[in-house]
């Protein structure tokens, strides 16, 4: 077994050397390729299309406490603030999930744009179809988040693919910060596109976070007006009651005034807890609307971002190298015969 392992080891070690020295006699071929790959690499980025990233920081701004700072203020009021701490739902790390969601990609397709030349597109979907050459149906732009059995052309689903691949969201927990981009072949639509992307991102949170709360308001509100008008009408009856018995001491007169100071006392009661409920709601509301802090602002960029024809040459480079260096080696597959 000894003498089988000492074999087996000269064998790979002459195998070695032989290796080394094909690659030594034919560095000329393999400095070469290099060269002609890095070449050729580089050579085919320029028929690849430029593309500009646009990007911005966003600092989503939310308070766990429903009324925060708003507390006193709603001491003063006679509302309890105690235990008014919710969960959000909508967290920040999410708000990369909506961008890329279909509501949003069509919402951004359906904004007008402007090119860096100057030129006007009615919308980012006319754009794309001048940019891809194809033409698709104005029905796209009107879809709703319930038409589910829409079905989508080829064209469509192309342009509808490459906003969401052209868009990148992500959200850094420890700093708490957004980072959006947005990645075109025009400088300009991209930055437009990135101020659309921001929008879209506010209007959609302030609907989700107070968007059921402002139903609430409204409907208390409602209900708060109801009460009044019924503890006026309470209050005049017992004030005319009053005035027309104003000198008389029957027991039936005083009967009549009790009633009528019970319903006008259940009144107020219903009226003013609807108003303190309603100024509670309103307090809410006020202090959880969403605030987004935009550390750096879209701005159109001037360098473009892809392709990197740095890569394209390292890589055209490597991939000549190892071609060339199988085709030098296949003579010597007898080596290992």
């Amino acid at each position: 077994m000894v003498n089988d392992s000492s074999s087996d080891q000269d064998i790979l070690e002459k195998t070695l050397t032989a290796l080394i020295q094909i690659l030594i006699k034919n560095k000329g071929k393999l400095f070469l390729s290099i060269l002609l790959g890095g070449i050729i690499g580089i050579a085919s980025s320029f028929l690849i299309p430029k593309k500009y990233t646009s990007k911005a920081e966003l600092l989503p701004e939310f308070n766990s406490n429903k009324f925060g700072s708003l507390s006193s203020l709603a001491s003063l009021a006679g509302l309890d603030a105690a235990g008014s701490s919710e969960s959000d739902a909508l967290r920040p790390d999410l708000f990369p999930n909506i961008l890329q969601s279909s509501p949003a990609l069509l919402y951004l397709l359906s904004q007008p744009v402007k090119s860096d030349s100057g030129k006007n597109y009615s919308s980012l979907l006319a754009f794309y179809e001048i940019q891809n050459e194809v033409k698709v149906k104005p029905q796209l732009l009107k879809l709703k988040i319930t038409d589910s059995l829409y079905k989508y052309t080829t064209s469509e689903l192309g342009i509808i693919s490459s906003l969401k691949k052209s868009i990148n969201s992500s959200f850094e927990k420890k700093s708490g910060i957004i980072f959006v981009s947005v990645e075109m072949t025009d400088p300009k639509v991209a930055a437009i596109t990135l101020a659309n992307c921001i929008k879209y991102l506010k209007q959609y949170v302030s609907e989700y976070r107070y968007g059921k709360k402002h139903g609430e308001v409204a409907f208390v509100g409602s209900q708060l007006k109801t009460a009044k008008e019924r503890m006026q009408k309470a209050q005049y009856a017992l004030q005319k009651f009053k005035d027309n018995n104003r000198n008389l001491f029957l027991n039936t007169a005083k009967i009549g005034e009790q009633k009528l100071e019970e319903d006008y006392s259940l009144a107020a009661s219903v009226y003013n807890d609807l108003l303190r409920e309603s100024e509670k709601l309103n307090i809410a509301e006020q202090e959880d609307k969403p605030a987004f802090q935009i550390l750096e602002p879209p701005v159109i960029p001037v360098a473009k971002s892809s392709p990197n024809r740095f890569f394209f040459g390292v890589g055209g480079s490597i991939l000549s190298f190892l071609l060339t260096v199988i085709m030098v080696l296949i003579p010597w597959k007898k080596v290992f015969s």
